[in-house]
């Protein structure tokens, strides 16, 4: 059935479609310049698509050493693991990594798209080694962002 493959993928694109949108906002304008609750309602919902983002990445393709390092520290550095914890210091450091390295985060998942099924070409027919090659290397590994 070609229905829920096409489902997901359309939510797929649909998060990241989101998740860019509240980052280019988020990184436009100057720390203390927001609305607090539009931020911290901002990054909570980029916080739950790069949950969505994670498993995609790593259920898609055979990933790099540095590929899973950094997906590692994405999710460490955006406090993934305690994504209805209020505590400031958690949201800040949270926050820090969004508008550092969200933008990689969204390359890859952008990389790691499922691919449409056509009659030509399944998804199934690319290799995994060249859907690996899709994804792309994070510039810089993050820094520990946890004190």
């Amino acid at each position: 059935m070609r229905l829920l493959p096409d489902y997901e993928r359309a939510v797929h694109l649909s998060r990241l479609h989101e998740a860019e949108e509240d980052l280019r906002w988020a990184q436009q304008g100057e720390p203390g310049t927001y609305d607090t609750t539009d931020l911290r309602i901002a990054l909570y919902r980029f916080r739950s698509h790069a949950t969505a983002f994670i498993a995609t990445i790593r259920a898609g393709t055979p990933l790099s050493s540095d590929q899973a390092l950094f997906l590692d520290r994405m999710e460490d550095g955006l406090s993934l693991d305690a994504l209805d914890d209020a505590d400031t210091e958690a949201l800040a450091d949270a926050e820090a990594v969004w508008r550092s390295d969200g933008e990689a985060l969204i390359e890859m998942a952008r990389g790691a798209t499922p691919c449409r099924p056509s009659s030509a070409v399944s998804a199934s027919a690319i290799s995994p080694g060249r859907r690996a090659s899709a994804l792309p290397v994070p510039s810089s590994p993050i820094s520990s962002r946890r004190r």
